[in-house]
């Protein structure tokens, strides 16, 4: 049997192709915008090795939600940890797809150790990142639940992202 010489390139070029796709990683570029929980399980697979071992070379680049936005946007950024402003792109129109699982939503605020209840709030200035993130839904959504109206007896103070603290 006579192999030709181009079928031997071919093969060759097959294989070489192959090998080194298999053992070079691939990058990815994830956004995130502050060390929230939303970061979490992201700075944990990276710490743990998780992306190495499924071929993956990860950046995590700080950048606002509006830029981690964009970036899905243009390319740049595989993906954001940041649901909020790539949430409201989506929702203008941007060709983006958002992706969140919790087995049980965990919503939370802190406050000083005077504090002991959520109501001990009333008449107080509450912090939230940004006016109509995440983190302000949250806030109202906890303050409704224990009675208190987030217009009318909390002062909501915008102060921007955790990454500014």
């Amino acid at each position: 049997m006579r192999v030709s010489l181009k079928a031997v390139v071919v093969i060759g070029a097959v294989i070489l192709l192959t090998w080194t796709s298999a053992t070079q990683a691939r990058d990815v570029v994830i956004g995130y915008s502050g060390r929230t929980i939303a970061e979490m399980p992201f700075a944990w697979g990276s710490r743990k090795g998780f992306f190495k071992e499924a071929n993956l070379d990860v950046k995590m680049i700080y950048m606002s939600t509006s830029i981690a936005a964009k970036g899905l946007m243009s390319g740049d950024v595989d993906y954001s940890t940041a649901m909020g402003g790539t949430l409201r792109a989506a929702i203008a129109g941007a060709p983006l797809i958002g992706i969140y699982s919790m087995f049980k939503a965990q919503m939370y605020l802190v406050a000083q150790p005077r504090f002991k209840q959520v109501a001990d709030l009333e008449g107080k200035t509450v912090g939230i990142s940004v006016f109509g993130g995440a983190y302000d839904l949250v806030a109202r959504t906890i303050l409704k639940h224990h009675g208190l109206d987030p217009e009318k007896q909390v002062t909501l103070l915008q102060i921007g992202d955790s990454h500014a603290l």
